[in-house]
């Protein structure tokens, strides 16, 4: 006698959960990068839900529904998801409906330790606003000292402020097409595991 919870699923049922998870885990991810990109402790706040989804992500495919290389995949382009879809999300909502504002970069500092560079540059505004910005913000080897920039504010005043573009930096289509194809990669990879879901072995 199979027990409720040994019973197969039905197919429509196991589509609509497959579904549900296809989508739920690859917003999870970017949503905990989105709140990543805020300072004054929402970035923890965003680092809790990526690290979250990618727990749920790797119990589920690979501890329920037995898909060990499913979780290994899903686990990997959540990662990246994650890195590739907070840059391109703060980057392409600054450039979209960033306020333009002039400033002159007053110093530039390396507060880099063993692990690397970690470049911050504080700009002044005309009326006196100060703002201390890291390579999160693009300050990056193209910024010097007494630099005239065009910088882009949040009209709604919670992100720091955008510094221009290097020559070297990839466009912002490159990394939204990155972004865009792990999305649908973590997602597809949830789908087929939740599709594909194997009772677990029985000694």
């Amino acid at each position: 006698m199979t027990t409720a919870a040994e019973r197969p699923l039905s197919p429509a049922r196991r589509l609509l959960g497959s579904s549900v998870w296809a989508c739920a885990i690859p917003v999870g991810f970017v949503l905990g990068a989105w709140l990543a990109q805020y300072p004054h402790g929402l970035i923890v706040v965003g680092v809790v839900i990526a690290l979250a989804t990618w727990a749920v992500a790797a119990i589920l495919a690979g501890g329920i529904w037995h898909h060990a290389g499913a979780a290994v995949l899903v686990s990997c382009a959540g990662f990246a998801l994650t890195l590739f879809a907070g840059s391109g999300l703060y980057e392409a909502y600054m450039k979209t409906i960033g306020t333009r504002a002039p400033a002159t970069v007053t110093k530039v500092e390396d507060r880099g330790n063993r692990h690397g560079a970690n470049l911050h540059c504080t700009i002044a505004e005309p009326t006196g606003t100060v703002h201390v910005v890291s390579q999160q913000e693009n300050c990056f080897d193209h910024i010097k000292p007494r630099q005239r920039v065009t910088i882009r504010k949040d009209p709604l005043g919670l992100l720091d402020p955008r510094l221009p573009d290097g020559p070297n930096q990839p466009p912002l289509g490159v990394t939204v097409w990155i972004a865009a194809g792990l999305f649908a990669l973590t997602g597809a990879t949830m789908f087929y595991a939740g599709q594909r879901r194997r009772p677990a072995r029985t000694a």
